[in-house]
């Protein structure tokens, strides 16, 4: 399944989610008899597609990143899931449409864009909420769709994009359901975001929540709304559109992390890449930044928290689908650098991305820093690896900020594979493979570059 389904767009859809409001959703099956006595189609996330009979589900992670992660745990749920996914007939929308999970379908992510105008959605429950307002369907129903885990930034971000849509929704007139015991739209209730122009009134009826909201003739101006919206009363962050966002220098000013400008240039100057290794990723905050700027991410660390725990070189082999590899701070820890860029090149396909970035040589011996670089040294190693480093980004030394040392040399090649002429490891090897460097290199040459194609 390629493209978007064309069936019928239903007047009324239930949405269910991994929360606990769910039971009632359960409850209200078990009274009315069946599943579309409530609703005209039912529409789960993730997992619960294998829970509940349903008529679509939506699981936006790409296949292929989710399958990293069930190698690293093979008795987990999300190994588990996929087994089902396999052998689903569909549609399940995501992100991204595989053969081998015949099942899948793309989700029309332009189409929806262009017909809701709104761009940012960060759950796949607000990716399912968009789909049913792009079908100009007339009523939606929430079950299990509550933000209540214990990652509180994370789940009321969610909250907070799933709410917006619901908004938006009611602008069109789109009834929206919710059970009593639901927890969405408690913080913001009875006003929307601080929207005075937007009035919500919660009726039980049967046993849930009818809200209707009644939106005025004017809608809110940008001042208005900056005006009225008050963190303190109202604790779910506006979420705004990636546009939005603090541009990445500024954003990067106050950053406790490394290899700024290197994540910057990844991040604003290749566009196309979507799915990101980071290897080596710590405590996630590079992960983090990418996360927020739109990319999927899958993190490799040898200590949480990280989706594969362990070494690198022992990831397992899968299809070639991540368009870049992050590596920040890690080559210098690596006793085998050689093996480690090798199997950055087997795992990137033609055209991917790889963006290294490595201290400079020092005369300090520290623990874990097994290896000393300069710009001509990564840039050979990566040559010897396979990279053709011809166009080459290198950056020069350069700080993580206004005020600190020097402390990051980086280099940014896409792949296109080199054929390596017989080398003798030894004198004249740099010679021949002379041709495959960014700037001409001789025997002894100065490994302290300037930057190279690099701003």
């Amino acid at each position: 399944m390629a493209g978007e389904s064309t069936r019928q767009a239903p007047a009324h859809v239930v949405i269910l989610g991994l929360g606990p409001s769910v039971e009632a959703y359960m409850d209200r099956v078990k009274r009315l008899g069946g599943a579309h006595a409530l609703a005209d189609e039912i529409w789960a996330v993730n997992a619960l597609g294998d829970v509940f009979t349903c008529d679509r589900i939506f699981h936006m992670d790409d296949v292929r990143i989710q399958e990293i992660r069930a190698a690293a745990a093979p008795d987990g749920n999300i190994a588990a899931m996929l087994s089902w996914m396999r052998k689903h007939p569909g549609p399940i929308y995501t992100s991204r449409a595989h053969e081998d999970y015949p099942g899948t379908i793309d989700f029309p992510l332009e189409a929806v864009i262009n017909s809701i105008g709104f761009s940012y959605f960060n759950s796949t429950v607000a990716y399912a909420v968009a789909y049913a307002i792009h079908l100009g369907v007339r009523e939606i129903s929430l079950f299990g769709v509550d933000y209540t885990y214990a990652n509180y930034h994370h789940a009321e971000k969610g909250r907070a994009c799933v709410e917006f849509l619901l908004g938006i929704a009611a602008a069109r007139g789109i009834q929206i359901a919710l059970p009593d015991s639901t927890s969405l739209m408690d913080a913001c209730a009875p006003k929307l975001y601080g929207y005075d122009t937007l009035d919500v009134e919660i009726d039980n009826v049967d046993g849930r929540a009818r809200v209707v909201f009644t939106p005025h003739d004017r809608l809110p101006t940008a001042a208005e709304i900056e005006a009225e919206y008050d963190h303190s009363r109202h604790p779910s962050p506006l979420v705004k559109e990636p546009a939005s966002a603090a541009p990445l220098p500024e954003m990067f000013g106050g950053m406790p992390t490394r290899a700024n400008e290197a994540l910057y240039r990844l991040l604003t100057d290749y566009p196309e890449v979507s799915y990101i290794l980071d290897v080596g990723s710590g405590d996630g905050r590079h992960a983090q930044i990418m996360r927020d700027h739109g990319r999927g991410v899958v993190t490799v660390s040898m200590s949480p928290p990280a989706d594969h725990i362990g070494d690198f070189l022992d990831l397992p082999d899968q299809d070639k689908h991540f368009e870049a590899i992050w590596a920040s701070h890690v080559l210098e820890h690596c006793p085998d650098p050689g093996a480690f860029l090798r199997k950055c090149h087997d795992l990137l396909p033609e055209g991917g991305i790889l963006a290294v970035t490595v201290p400079p040589a020092k005369h300090e011996v520290v623990g874990g820093h097994v290896t000393i670089w300069n710009a001509g040294l990564l840039l050979y190693q990566m040559v010897l690896a396979g990279f053709d480093c011809r166009e080459a980004r290198v950056s020069g030394l350069y700080a993580d900020g206004p005020g600190l040392a020097p402390y990051n040399i980086s280099v940014i090649v896409r792949k296109r594979s080199a054929e390596l002429p017989q080398l003798k490891c030894d004198t004249g090897d740099i010679e021949l493979l002379a041709h495959l460097f960014p700037v001409p290199v001789t025997h002894g040459f100065d490994g302290r570059l300037n930057p190279i194609n690099w701003h």
